[in-house]
């Protein structure tokens, strides 16, 4: 994988946000067959999406080693099912990982995946709402880091998968902090994060809550918090107040700069402004996108300087 994509004019494929080796990136694939990282922190984004449809990101190999799990689709065929065609739908191991600890079928090539130790961990994100999830030992800190969360500890290591998701649901009944948190809400509470003194202490009482309840369970409790990334610090200085960015990335031509990066989730300049907006870059998963010398159309924060 090469960093040079942003210098080149070839169009290529979104397939997602990673935080794998730690910096935030989008991972494409090219007309031939090439992953290539493109790394977004300070660097000025200016592309075409080509065109207005979405297209298959490929499935999940659970027998493959590290990036190769993520298999393109063999097709390039457009989406039927979230962000997949029907046919990778149906072979990506993912859809399984989450109902194994209640039975029914396991392919062999998920086995392997699930005997490794897991995480167990709380996150929580900007508006202080918490979630508890799970992460395999090797993927831990890219797992969080890609999550989109601004706080997060992990409590609990079991010795494989499936052990592991009968304590997550077992905390989810008791303690009611759910499994999930939307993708559009963790943009949205980026738009006004809570202050770092709140966010400490709403993640703290998850914590405390889930913890309190594990301390008979037989697992091996932790209490093990994770590091933000530094690339966070732009969400959390001056007053905390952004606007969205008003421009759908399904289309169009952009240009933008993050100078901070949560998840997926960017803090932008647009063209040459500085006030800074909020864009979901996970909304490129499935597009296609090519490098060009274009620019934005005009934001609010522009046309208010004519």
């Amino acid at each position: 994988m090469h960093d040079d994509f942003w210098r080149s004019d070839a169009p290529a494929l979104v397939q997602t946000t990673s935080w794998a080796g730690g910096e935030p990136h989008l991972v494409v694939l090219t007309d031939h067959g090439e992953r290539l990282r493109a790394p977004i922190m300070d660097r000025r984004m200016a592309f075409r999406v080509q065109p207005d449809v979405r297209f298959c990101t490929g499935r999940f190999d659970a027998a493959r080693p590290g990036d190769a799990r993520h298999v393109p689709c063999d097709g390039r065929r457009t989406v039927t099912v979230g962000v997949q065609c029907e046919q990778c739908a149906q072979r990506d191991d993912s859809r399984f990982m989450h109902h194994v600890h209640r039975g029914g079928y396991v392919p062999e090539s998920l086995t392997g995946y699930l005997a490794r130790p897991h995480w167990l961990y709380i996150a929580t994100f900007a508006d202080g709402a918490s979630k508890v999830g799970t992460a395999s030992a090797s993927r831990g800190r890219a797992r969080l880091d890609e999550q989109g969360a601004v706080r997060a500890t992990y409590i609990a290591r079991a010795a494989d998968g499936t052990a592991v998701r009968v304590h997550e649901d077992a905390v989810t009944a008791e303690t009611g902090i759910p499994q999930t948190k939307h993708r559009s809400s963790k943009a949205g509470s980026l738009t006004k994060p809570l202050s770092r003194e709140r966010l400490d202490g709403a993640h703290a009482d998850a914590v405390e809550h889930a913890r309190a309840f594990l301390q008979a369970s037989g697992l091996e409790l932790a209490l093990d918090p994770w590091d933000p990334p530094a690339q966070h610090a732009g969400f959390f200085t001056g007053d905390g107040v952004f606007g969205t960015y008003p421009h759908p990335l399904s289309r169009g031509e952009h240009c933008l700069t993050p100078t901070a990066v949560v998840g997926g989730v960017a803090l932008v300049t647009v063209n040459d402004d500085d006030a800074p907006l909020v864009v979901d870059l996970d909304a490129l998963r499935g597009r296609r996108i090519a490098p060009a010398d274009v620019r934005s159309p005009e934001t609010m924060s522009q046309q208010s300087l004519f």
